[in-house]
């Protein structure tokens, strides 16, 4: 449990990831803490606040290991797994979307495997606080909103529609890329 809100510990230049700014406590001591009455309503609670103080530390670059977590973001055939292959380091580590997807379901999307996929990337963006090398996200991510929830390091890779509709043509896999990018384009915020 933090000794002093995240957002002032941030606000103070100071890391919330810093043990010296946090105290252990259990989910039935965290809960009263916050006016919880018991252990079984608050766990889950706990591990929201959790993964929220996390992603805040993340968001302002903190991480305790010394590492950094980078997303790489735009349209499908934008060159984002490229642009990734060309400036990853050894011991990196990558997130990347599709293939994950395919080897976990076989590249069938649905909205049973994205929700599944997005709770799969939050555990890789928890762990990569305590990873010392680079920790690579690629995604479409076409709001700021997103971008900003996963990553305050961010590479956009804002390619043109028709560019990157003449380099998904040759993909052979029964996707309508087009349509996609054409959305991911619709709903583009910088």
């Amino acid at each position: 449990h933090h000794l002093q809100p995240v957002a002032q510990l941030v606000a103070e230049g100071r890391n919330p990831c810093d043990p010296e700014e946090c105290v252990a406590l259990c989910a039935v001591c965290h809960g009263r803490r916050h006016g919880g009455a018991g252990s079984r309503e608050v766990k889950p609670l706990a591990r929201v606040n959790r993964f929220l103080t996390t992603l805040t530390a993340q968001r302002h670059g903190y991480n305790q290991a010394g590492g950094r977590l980078v997303l790489v973001a735009g349209p499908p055939g934008a060159g984002k797994t490229t642009y990734v292959r060309e400036h990853r380091e050894e011991n990196d580590l990558v997130w990347d979307y599709d293939d994950i997807l395919a080897a976990v379901a076989g590249g069938l999307w649905s909205f049973d495997t994205n929700r599944t996929m997005l709770f799969m990337r939050a555990a890789y963006i928890e762990a990569a606080k305590l990873y010392p090398h680079t920790c690579w996200i690629i995604a479409m991510a076409a709001t700021k909103a997103e971008r900003d929830e996963i990553s305050s390091n961010v590479v956009l890779l804002a390619v043109d529609a028709e560019t990157c509709i003449a380099r998904t043509a040759t993909r052979d896999d029964g996707v309508n890329w087009p349509v996609i990018i054409r959305r991911w384009w619709k709903n583009y915020t910088y």
